[in-house]
């Protein structure tokens, strides 16, 4: 009976805070279709790559809406997610292995927190999540006065995730121990069909300005891979390149640069390929004059 009257006390609680709450909600917004690509960098060892976090399905599951994240490197945000609007917290569905009043959900962050409110809940390996930071305006891929909310997560593992209303998460970053060492910072979204800024997976950057000898296609590392891998290529002389991926079949599947003018140099492209099924893929490097294909092995 005293437990009851706990869980009721809490929900007349957070029902009222609810009420008077317009915003909470808006910093995570869930619609089947939503979709969002980040840049990830990692310190050690140095590597670099972008992917892409979406909203594929949603289910009622014992009464409450939850939305169906793909398996990405956010693996905080991976799987069933709901917002709660009573406790106004965002949850993850966790099967008999929740904690306070939600049996079978972990809470991932308090939205309307205040500035120090902290949420004791195991989830994965952070065992506290605490707001640390609140500010207006804020701005984004055009976006201009939003509301910006920054939660430290710690336990095992150290995290910070950083939210901004009608965006969702824009930035989030980790390390054991502290600081962070692996960075995944948001370049472009698909919300509500609307895109705005960039949402490509294509990662190139320069490794050297020195111009090579000769124009080559070197073998991707890791190989075999799960789920990114990096592909080096060096242009000896300025031209126009395409590097595209294509399946056993010889379908394209990702286009990578297309007929794009590139300064003699060598090159980094680091591809992330997690939406795609285990199997035999093909990379090819082309120019003007010359071409050069790889095969890589993607190996879930």
């Amino acid at each position: 009976m005293k437990n009851f009257a706990l869980l009721f006390i809490f929900l007349i609680f957070n029902s009222s805070v609810s009420a008077q709450d317009s915003i909470s909600h808006r910093f995570f917004p869930l619609e089947v279709g939503n979709e969002w690509t980040y840049y990830n960098f990692t310190e050690l060892p140095i590597s670099s790559f972008k992917f892409k976090v979406k909203i594929t399905k949603d289910s009622i599951i014992e009464g409450k809406k939850y939305f169906y994240f793909t398996p990405s490197y956010l693996s905080t945000y991976t799987g069933w997610v709901r917002y709660d609007s009573a406790s106004t917290c965002l949850i993850k569905r966790a099967d008999g292995n929740g904690c306070g009043i939600f049996p079978n959900d972990k809470i991932i962050d308090s939205l309307s927190s205040a500035v120090g409110r902290q949420i004791n809940c195991n989830l994965n390996t952070f065992s506290i999540r605490r707001c640390i930071l609140s500010m207006y305006p804020a701005g984004l891929l055009g976006f201009t006065n939003k509301h910006r909310k920054i939660f430290l997560h710690d336990g095992l593992t150290y995290a910070n995730a950083e939210y901004m209303t009608d965006v969702g998460l824009i930035k989030y970053c980790s390390g054991e121990p502290p600081p962070c060492r692996n960075f995944a910072n948001l370049t472009g979204c698909v919300l509500n069909g609307i895109v705005y800024g960039d949402t490509t997976l294509t990662n190139i950057i320069t490794i050297s300005n020195i111009i090579p000898d000769k124009f080559e296609l070197k073998q991707n590392y890791p190989n075999p891979f799960n789920p990114s891998t990096n592909i080096s290529f060096s242009i000896p002389k300025s031209s126009t390149v395409s590097l595209k991926v294509f399946d056993l079949n010889g379908k394209e599947v990702i286009s990578a640069i297309n007929n794009l003018f590139y300064n003699g140099g060598e090159y980094l492209y680091s591809i992330n390929m997690s939406e795609f099924p285990s199997g035999v893929y093909y990379i090819k490097l082309s120019s003007e004059n010359s071409s050069s294909t790889r095969k890589m092995i993607l190996l879930k």
